[in-house]
């Protein structure tokens, strides 16, 4: 080894010192027990940094082959394959996916959907609510559901669209997606740790997923973190159990343009296919998606890479395609995957460039929001308290040292955690089912909130009228249950003439408009664009007692 090489060595040593660094100091504050995380080059790995634990009961240490669920990032593995098929030519990517299945079918007045729409998240279909661990369930019950948009006008997130793409290709090679990947990508790439099934007697140990109790409300430190329920799943969409290592090796194939050692696993065309910028994410400015990658531009670096998200496990692959760096973060929780990720390739990138790594910085403290405290200040009453479930018909919040809080009618204070402008949450029991959410007027003046179905004016507000609700709404009201871990609950209210949803599993903080639709549906959401649809089928003594979300039962429950 030569003075050079020892030199590089001893930088990146340290900055992997420091990436753990910035690791231990976030651990508590996330909602997983461990963390892996990978870094590489275009010819091999740089190092590893794992803090915390795969397994709680056992203690058993996170390592750099201990084995995750990667969710979303599998989107990629079976978007090459059909990529492969397509320089084959045994795959037309602008042709009608029902010339490969048939069967498939879905409530469009839109023209057909192709494999180009279903790759790059463009087809108009419902992103799913994961149902079924098998494909075939989940499109079939795809003819139940409704499109959005015409195919390719928008960009809306399906993971069905990627069960359909699965059951193409098997309908074209006539086997099942978990084989050609495990095939075609896993075994050249001499992932020798990956499985592309997720199943319950596999022989070799998984990382404990785990996720914060209470999954009709929102998730928050002060709630314990429990063992997540084990999902099996063979289909396109995220079906891969992988380790820090392996991936390393998949990041690698995407930093050489699809070339691996044993040669090329996708031709040049193939690859740009595979990463080009189909089409913006509106929720993700700046981040285009092309067939199963995201291409978008971070702290000045273009980068590729995929987010994964399953029942107790997240993941974020990311890599630089002028620096040659890629990173894979992996997680039996969830957490912030991006600033974890961008700061391990900032420290690394600046140790091989021979300077520093940035000193890490604190966590960023959820509560401190400085001088904006002052914005909320002051007494807030509740419009119509003989229909209140907040438990308080009058909510006073006070500054302290930068942080907003609840005073409680017992005289306590609860602090706030900031999650979205003028969106806060009270991380205690009896106020942490609903966000509180503030309003203003059009000069900019804090002068409402609400919680859930509460509205209440500030002090020397004047509440303007409210639409009165359709008197058929009642029945509807109320929490709807599944034994689905993927989306097992969702409530249902009404507030100020509209009618309202929140499903905390599936859109965390996000607060849903249910606009009535013809057939007795109601569009999730109040954009006229958005697919999802909600429905009551079964009413008993004035109250739905049965409810279906794009396709899946749901049954009223009594918390």
């Amino acid at each position: 080894m030569t003075a050079s090489d020892t030199a590089r060595l001893e930088r990146v040593t340290a900055a992997l010192a420091a990436i753990d660094e910035f690791v231990a100091a976030r651990l508590p504050l996330l909602d997983t027990p461990g963390v892996a995380i990978g870094l590489t080059d275009r010819e091999g790995a740089l190092g590893f940094v794992c803090r915390g634990l795969a397994d709680v009961a056992s203690g058993t240490p996170v390592e750099p082959d201990t084995r995750f669920q990667i969710g979303s990032i599998s989107k990629s593995f079976a978007a090459a394959v059909v990529l492969q098929e397509h320089d084959a030519g045994r795959v037309d990517l602008q042709a009608p996916v029902t010339d490969y299945v048939p069967w498939f079918a879905v409530r469009s007045r839109f023209g057909p959907i192709t494999l180009h729409h279903l790759l790059s998240h463009t087809s108009g279909l419902i992103m799913g609510t994961e149902f079924s661990a098998e494909a075939g369930g989940a499109v079939w019950t795809l003819r139940e559901t409704d499109t959005g948009f015409a195919p390719g006008e928008r960009f809306w997130y399906s993971n069905d669209g990627y069960k359909l793409v699965g059951l193409a290709l098997e309908a074209v090679t006539g086997r099942p997606v978990h084989e050609l990947v495990a095939q075609r990508l896993v075994a050249p790439l001499g992932m020798v740790a990956t499985e592309t099934v997720i199943r319950r007697d596999s022989l070799r140990p998984v990382a404990t997923g785990y996720e914060r109790r209470g999954d009709d409300r929102p998730a928050h430190t002060g709630r314990p973190l429990d063992v997540a329920q084990l999902v099996e799943s063979c289909s396109a969409d995220g079906s891969i159990v992988s380790s820090a290592a392996d991936m390393l090796a998949y990041a690698r194939l995407i930093l050489n343009r699809g070339d691996a050692p044993g040669g090329r696993l996708l031709s040049e065309a193939a690859f740009d296919r595979w990463c080009a910028a189909v089409i913006e994410d509106p929720d993700e400015p700046g981040s285009f998606y092309g067939y199963g990658l995201v291409s978008r531009t971070i702290d000045g670096y273009a980068c590729i890479g995929h987010s994964g998200g399953m029942v107790g496990f997240n993941s974020l692959l990311l890599t630089e395609t002028g620096t040659g760096l890629g990173v894979i973060v992996l997680l039996n929780g969830s957490g912030d995957r991006m600033e974890i990720a961008t700061y391990a390739l900032a420290a690394v990138r600046a140790a091989l460039a021979g300077a520093s790594a940035p000193p890490p910085a604190p966590p960023a403290d959820p509560a401190a929001i400085g001088a904006a405290a002052g914005e909320y200040v002051g007494e807030y009453v509740l419009a119509d308290p003989d229909a209140a479930v907040s438990p308080a018909a009058r909510l006073v919040f006070a500054a302290r040292d930068g942080r907003l809080a609840l005073v409680t009618p017992t005289g306590g204070e609860i602090v706030l955690e900031r999650r979205d402008d003028d969106l806060f949450l009270a991380p205690q029991p009896d106020w942490d089912r609903f966000h509180l959410r503030f309003e203003r007027d059009d000069g900019g003046a804090v002068v409402a909130l609400s919680l859930g179905p509460d509205w209440y004016a500030r002090a020397g507000h004047t509440a303007p009228s409210a639409p009165v609700a359709d008197p058929s709404w009642a029945q509807l009201v109320g929490t709807y249950r599944s034994y689905n871990p993927w989306s097992p609950v969702f409530r249902v209210f009404s507030r100020r003439g509209r009618l309202l949803m929140v499903a905390p599993c599936l859109y965390p903080s996000d607060e849903l408009e249910l606009v009535p639709l013809p057939e007795g549906r109601f569009r999730v959401g109040a954009a006229d664009w958005l697919p999802d649809r909600l429905w009551f089928d079964t009413v008993v003594d004035g109250r739905a007692i049965r409810a279906v979300y794009d396709g899946a039962p749901f049954y009223r429950t009594f918390t």
